[in-house]
């Protein structure tokens, strides 16, 4: 048997024993309060989820609509009035990635 063979085959057995020392020790005792005490829950849950994006990187902040998948990421599908925030035939042009500069341009211009 090769050296690299036998270096294994200790390994092994090493982490056998380990795996059995272990399985032998029993769990460790939960420590504080139990969980009901920590969490009343008194009032029941009424809040309804929805998968729904609204005001999230999911929506475009000048439309509020949501953006679509596309080859090269996220877009929002909708024509934009503002020559510096749309493409050469019209559409939007805002992603979420440069959808902050958008929005601190349009707070710092005082249109929003």
């Amino acid at each position: 048997m090769t050296r690299l063979a036998q270096a294994y085959e200790a390994l092994a057995e090493a982490a056998a024993a380990v795996a059995l020392e272990l399985r032998a020790t029993a769990p460790p005792e939960p420590s504080g309060a139990p969980l009901t005490e920590l969490l009343p829950f008194d009032e029941p849950f009424t809040e309804t989820v929805t998968n729904e994006p609204h005001g999230s990187a999911a929506v475009c902040p000048a439309h509020g609509v949501a953006y679509r998948d596309g080859t090269y990421g996220p877009y929002c599908p909708s024509l934009s009035d503002d020559p510096e925030w749309s493409n050469r035939k019209g559409y939007c042009n805002i992603t979420p990635k440069n959808a902050a500069v958008w929005l601190r341009k349009t707070a710092a211009a005082g249109k929003r």
